[in-house]
């Protein structure tokens, strides 16, 4: 603004100029980034480097140039001067190139110089890089917390591998998340002690992430969470529903239990049973699993990671698995068990089927694995998440988009299917969230979600 308003006096210039500075000033909270003094000392380093190798390219160039070239025989101070003139934009007075070759050389040392600024001022100015890894004691430090204060059905997915943990020193919990597209997404809501730690996490996370160029959000939060983080600031998008079955009342009496009662008969005469493999399960088992698998997978289905599991041997072989097979020992579905934080409550991850397997297949592994979790002991049974259903009446243009979405769009049609499966066991719904900050990121949360959850 003072360079339009003193080089003549151009107000429009100067308008644009004070616009643009208070469009920034207005702004500033989104501007949080911190440089990187760790490497400070060798941006400058770079940035020195870089321009003086140009320089000297430069000055040499001139002091060798044939005098043809400009019809000058550069003296060393006429070199060092003509270079900086041609690197500062000074004008070129009595400088002429008069070969092809000459205007070459003061366009590439031109270039050049652009270049050597351009990255010096990069390596001096780049942001700070949080360091993404973390290390297996942090992950047993999570998994201690886990133990101790975890109350989600997604627990047993924050303390794996795959996933970053932020451990401030000042509050002693953490929060399970991965990054992508510039967004950092949270599974659930932070571990900790009590709801005030956890907002106390979400609020030191949030500062974390903008510390370090990143949108924090948060992924399949329930629904007393979802109001205590829009409380706070956040938007809330409702994205689907979470069945969890009360084994106490689950029965294969009456007459809405018709088709599953049909299902079972039909299995048991077609000889199916269920087989149940404790840990470490054997080489044998895990071959067949991964057999069918490799079927399941051949259908067009594909694994996603981050919130659920993926066919890892290594994994399968700690857990209890459930299969059905047929009288020759055949394979044809199985289950596995894993953990979950809340008291009383059993879930599962991995649902795989052969190809062209029968609904009564599914049907029967479900009821014996519910006859399973009953048996030792528990209450309830989560059976995972429907995205995108269960918005009966949309509130605003993103719900209105997602109800159309899940009715309309054929991509997404696969998931009343699943709700469907998962209705017939007569399962209550509940609400499960996304939570971000601003409406612009909508546009780019879905395609952050699909990277997190790439195996």
């Amino acid at each position: 603004m003072a360079g339009h308003l003193g080089k003549g006096f151009d107000l429009e210039e100067a308008i644009l100029a004070l616009t643009m500075v208070g469009v920034l000033i207005y702004t500033r909270a989104q501007y949080r980034v911190k440089g990187d003094r760790r490497k400070r000392y060798a941006g400058i380093t770079v940035l020195v480097a870089t321009i003086g190798s140009v320089l000297i390219f430069g000055i040499v160039g001139f002091f060798f140039l044939d005098r043809r070239d400009f019809n000058i025989d550069f003296t060393l101070r006429q070199s060092i001067t003509n270079t900086l003139k041609v690197v500062f934009l000074f004008g070129q007075d009595g400088l002429v190139a008069h070969t092809h070759f000459a205007k070459e050389f003061i366009v590439t040392l031109r270039v050049a110089f652009a270049g050597a600024i351009t990255f010096g001022l990069y390596a001096l100015l780049r942001p700070w890089a949080a360091d993404s890894s973390t290390d297996s004691e942090e992950h047993e430090r999570a998994k201690a917390m886990l133990l101790k204060w975890g109350n989600s059905p997604l627990d047993n997915f924050k303390g794996a591998a795959d996933k970053q943990l932020y451990m401030p020193a000042s509050i002693d919990g953490m929060v399970s998340y991965k990054t992508a597209k510039g967004y950092a997404i949270a599974l659930d809501m932070p571990t900790a002690a009590n709801d005030a730690e956890r907002e106390k996490l979400v609020r030191a996370f949030d500062a974390y992430c903008g510390e370090n160029n990143l949108r924090p959000v948060y992924y399949r939060v329930g629904a007393g969470d979802g109001e205590r983080l829009k409380a706070m600031g956040k938007k809330v998008l409702p994205i689907g529903q979470e069945a969890v079955l009360d084994l106490a009342t689950f029965s294969l009496a009456g007459k809405d239990q018709k088709t599953l009662r049909n299902s079972l008969s039909r299995a048991e005469r077609e000889g199916l049973v269920l087989v149940t493999y404790p840990p470490p399960v054997s080489d044998g088992v895990l071959q067949k699993l991964k057999s069918v698998s490799a079927e399941w997978l051949h259908t067009g289905k594909q694994e996603a990671g981050f919130s659920q599991g993926v066919f890892d041997e290594v994994q399968l072989r700690q857990d209890v698995i459930l299969t059905v097979e047929n009288e020759g020992g055949r394979v044809l579905a199985f289950t596995n068990i894993i953990p979950e934080g809340v008291p009383g409550e059993a879930t599962y991850d991995l649902l795989r089927t052969v190809e062209g397997a029968p609904g009564y297949v599914t049907d029967l592994l479900m009821v014996k694995l519910f006859a399973h979790f009953k048996a030792e002991g528990f209450t309830h049974v989560n059976l995972g998440l429907v995205p995108m259903s269960g918005i009966t009446q949309a509130k605003d243009l993103p719900e209105r988009a997602l109800k159309f979405a899940h009715e309309r769009i054929a991509r997404f049609s696969h998931y009343k299917g699943l709700r469907s499966f998962k209705e017939k066991f007569g399962p209550a719904w509940n609400d499960k969230f996304l939570a971000y900050d601003h409406d612009l990121d909508l546009f780019f949360i879905p395609a952050a979600l699909q990277e997190v959850e790439e195996p």
